[in-house]
């Protein structure tokens, strides 16, 4: 097998190894012809879920050649060429568009060999995980056809029977790798199963998903080895509080592991012996962790991942808050930490392993529990990944701007892989509110990179066929969890995409769905209002409503003005869509539909006293969210906007007291003072992110206060306002802080 560095590189969009439309048999037009030439295959007895397996193929070549071919799995694949590491994936999807990749590489003569591991965790995956069939399809293009695809050439599997997997919350679950199973099993012959269909088939088949290429380029893989740094070394349990203060000789037992960190050189640890380690990554990243050992027959390595430190009694009772019981973000002395908790059972042999999936948080505890034989620890690495290149913070010559673009940065790239996510530590979840605001950032960093925000559009799409029609909150995800007022924003997600491309043509077959999100709000018109009768499901508006975030009039069977107002803006964003897609007919009954609703809310929520609108009919009840919405609205008469401007300009405004917005709906309150030239209200509003780095945060939380996560891209949008001051624009917000 060749040893040289195999030239490798991956082709996006991806190309169908045999495009077209789907062919039909003339004489028998009721038969697809698949159009793939390779068929998924699947291991022998096909097992259920979770399973880890490796399927291979050797193959010669008498002369130099350069190869192409498309490969996805169910559910996922790492790819090795000839011991190289190539590719994974395939970037997350669901039934309608199942996505595989292309790549071209160059080999030399001789004899190579292709190795993938996949694996398949059914109800342990992440909640985005869809599954259907687990297996590999693999399809070389023209002359590759026959030597590499799936179905055709030999190719062979066999399990890896070392890791076991535990639930761990909504994302990855924990995994338990005993290395003593790793030995190599005898190679088995493969089941062939359905040939790739290319996106589309004549009958819809209970296994087999519809293939899409992705748009999307390969994830980032950097190094993040330099920047740990080792925080405290004991020999204490993983789960035990870390003391208050350091011992005296606490800096002779950290050196030697500071050096080991730095490459000095392997590090032994006795027998008999348990040592816990606390890592800083220096700031929240999603990463793999890669410890090479040898010898500790019988030991085991624990392996935390943590945002923070938290501070609360460690009791059963205490479990709801730990994940808000947190204090100084960048603190850890008294504290102790929670989060996914992988083990490694050593056997005496050399091994390099990392998981399967990658992990996110700042600190990681490490436990090195040694049995009777020393363990060796010969290297220690951390391999970040996200999507798209490493960037640059916006530069705007004002240290204190730039601080916090530093930190909006990275939320975004943390939250952002093969989706956008809400939290990346928790759900790791793609919810229509939270992109929304996350890609019309992303944007403004990658303005040329479109693919996350068309695959964003495309998995709401697949999640809108379902009975009760409404979008998904999140997608793509095995839930069915109904959030209506996030299927309005996945309206305003695909007029985003039109108006920021001009790309009507991708977004043209998802206007019958995107029309019936709309027609399911209207469909609930109150006769004596006007308005939309709040519906069934989870009217989630924003963190700042006590509870559950649903606001006054928001449980279904209720009228809520917000949600209202939410509607007009998904009215006025699919009136967009249909200017775009010239249907005058459809935009004339949008006009007539909007001057409806705008009137029944000024009828029905204004209140002239307080010179606001109300959050519900017949309530005294008011947000800043509603005039936020409302101030975004063209075309609201002086007699309301007005009053609301000088709400919005004066901070010793007379009004009775409103619900503030939280960090997500700070965007569209930022927004409206842009809009209305009101920047002084955007000063006072960015309060909380002011105080985030001296808070010890590197990343925009999730709320302000206590809050779950401490990475949650849906606060990252003040860089919106840090990449306008770079580019000399805003200078009344220059001096904000």
């Amino acid at each position: 097998m060749s040893s040289s560095i195999v030239p490798h590189r991956a082709i996006v969009p991806a190309i169908s190894p045999c495009p077209g439309p789907l062919r039909i048999a003339r004489e028998h037009p009721w038969k697809g012809i698949p159009q793939w030439p390779a068929n998924w295959i699947h291991p022998p007895s096909d097992p259920a879920p979770p399973w880890v397996g490796f399927f291979e193929l050797r193959f010669d070549l008498p002369v130099p050649e350069t190869l192409r071919f498309s490969v996805t799995a169910d559910e996922r694949f790492e790819l090795w060429l000839d011991d190289q590491w190539l590719a994974e994936g395939p970037a997350r999807g669901d039934a309608m568009h199942w996505y595989y990749s292309t790549h071209e590489v160059r080999l030399d003569p001789g004899a190579h060999h292709l190795v993938c591991r996949v694996h398949a965790l059914g109800d342990l995956a992440p909640l985005a995980q869809h599954s259907f069939r687990p297996g590999l399809l693999l399809a070389g293009h023209d002359a590759a056809q026959p030597l590499l695809s799936t179905g055709v050439a030999e190719w062979t599997w066999h399990p890896d029977h070392s890791r076991t997997f535990f639930r761990s919350a909504l994302a990855a679950p924990d995994e338990h790798l005993d290395t003593s199973r790793l030995a190599p099993l005898a190679p088995l012959p493969v089941i062939i199963g359905a040939a790739g269909n290319n996106g589309s088939v004549l009958y819809v088949k209970k296994h087999v998903p519809l293939l899409a290429p992705s748009l999307l380029p390969p994830l980032r893989r950097a190094d993040w080895t330099r920047e740990l740094r080792a925080l405290h070394v004991d020999d204490a349990a993983w789960n035990e509080r870390f003391p208050d203060a350091p011992e005296d000789s606490h800096a002779d037992v950290l050196g030697p592991w500071t050096d080991f960190l730095a490459g000095s050189g392997p590090l032994k640890i006795p027998a008999s012996r348990r040592t816990r380690m606390l890592l800083d990554a220096g700031r929240q990243l999603c990463g793999r962790l890669r410890l090479t050992f040898s010898g500790g027959r019988g030991s085991t390595v624990h392996v935390i991942w943590s945002e923070a430190a938290v501070f609360c009694a460690d009791t059963p009772e205490a479990d709801d808050d730990l994940q808000s019981a947190k204090g100084q973000r960048d603190a850890w002395r008294g504290g102790f930490f929670r989060g996914h908790h992988d083990q490694i059972f050593a056997d005496g042999r050399i091994h390099s392993p990392t998981t399967l999936w990658w992990r996110s948080g700042r600190f990681i505890v490490l436990e090195f529990s040694v049995a009777d034989e020393p363990l060796e620890l010969h290297r220690l690495s951390l391999e970040e990944t996200g999507h798209g290149p490493a960037l640059s913070p916006a530069v705007t010559g004002h240290a204190h701007w730039d601080q916090l673009a530093a930190l909006c940065v990275r939320s975004l790239q943390t939250c952002a892989h093969e989706t956008t996510m809400d939290c990346p530590h928790y759900e790791q979840l793609a919810y229509a509110g939270d992109a929304r605001v996350q890609l019309l950032c992303w944007a403004r960093l990658l303005p040329e990179e479109t693919g996350l925000h068309r695959h964003t559009l495309r998995h709401f799409q697949a999640s809108a066929l379902n009975a009760g029609g409404w979008s998904a909150s999140s997608a793509p995800s095995r839930t069915a969890q109904t959030i209506p007022p996030f299927s309005l924003w996945w309206i305003t997600l695909a007029s985003d995409y039109v108006q920021r491309t001009g790309d009507f043509d991708f977004v043209r077959p998802m206007m019958p769905a995107l029309r019936g999100q709309l027609e399911r709000w209207l469909a609930l018109r109150d006769p004596a209002t006007g308005l939309c009768v709040s519906p069934g499901g989870w009217n989630f508006a924003d963190a700042a409503f006590p509870g559950s975030g649903v606001p006054p009039g928001g449980r279904p069977g209720e009228i809520s003005g917000l949600l209202n107002w939410i509607v007009l803006h998904g009215l006025d964003a699919l009136a967009l869509l249909e200017q775009a897609g010239d249907e005058p007919l459809l935009l004339a009954r949008l006009h007539e539909l909007r001057a409806a609703l705008l009137d029944a809310l000024v009828r029905h929520t204004w209140d002239d006293a307080a010179g606001l609108f109300r959050d519900a009919p017949e309530t005294a009840a008011f947000s800043e969210h509603s005039q936020a919405l409302a101030l975004l609205i063209p075309g609201l008469a002086e007699a309301q906007s007005r009053p609301l401007l000088r709400w919005l300009a004066d901070p010793d405004h007379p009004a009775p007291p409103l619900v503030v917005c939280q960090a997500f709906f700070n965007y569209y309150l930022f927004a409206a003072c842009l809009r209305h030239g009101v920047t002084a209200r955007i000063a006072r509003g960015l309060a909380p992110w002011w105080k985030l780095s001296d808070q010890g945060f590197t990343t925009t939380p999730e709320h302000f206060g206590r809050t779950r996560s401490d990475n949650h891209a849906w606060s990252a949008h003040p860089l919106l306002l840090a990449l306008e001051i770079a580019e000399g624009k805003l200078p009344e917000l220059i001096d904000a802080r």
